[in-house]
């Protein structure tokens, strides 16, 4: 789903609601381009949240005090010109997922996305490329 600001609240209730008891996942957007009301967001129980770029530590704290993974689309960020510190993710012990976004802004390519990641935390702080690989494989297991 849609950041909070873009979607009506009864419509996001209600779309959680739907999603749980059809047993399917429920996924939002959260802070991707300006910080956003936390705390409304891991009260509609969501599955995992999307981008969380402009989280504070404390709004971080609470998504993982509720074990709620956190996908991270790279190449959609650098697309818009947002900075985002990954690994603080990885840091605060984060399930931390990599997936792709806007198919208008990029094609749907893991591997492109994580050779990015891969690429792009040389410059600034080194990543695992094993961690990389998790974040597209394995550690999408707690999702589902």
């Amino acid at each position: 789903m849609s950041s909070l600001p873009d979607t009506d609240e009864e419509i996001a209730k209600l779309s959680s609601e739907r999603a749980h008891q059809a047993k399917k996942l429920f996924a939002l957007h959260l802070s991707e381009a300006a910080r956003e009301d936390t705390i409304a967001a891991i009260g509609l129980k969501p599955d995992f949240l999307v981008h969380c770029g402009y989280c504070s530590d404390s709004d971080l704290e609470a998504i993982r005090k509720e074990e709620i993974s956190i996908a991270i689309t790279p190449r959609s960020n650098a697309f818009y010109g947002l900075r985002v510190d990954y690994g603080r993710l990885l840091r605060l012990g984060i399930n931390t997922l990599l997936g792709t976004d806007n198919g208008m802004v990029s094609r749907p390519d893991l591997f492109a996305e994580m050779s990015f990641l891969y690429l792009s935390a040389k410059s600034c702080a080194r990543m695992d490329p094993e961690k990389i690989i998790s974040m597209a494989t394995t550690n999408w297991h707690q999702v589902f």
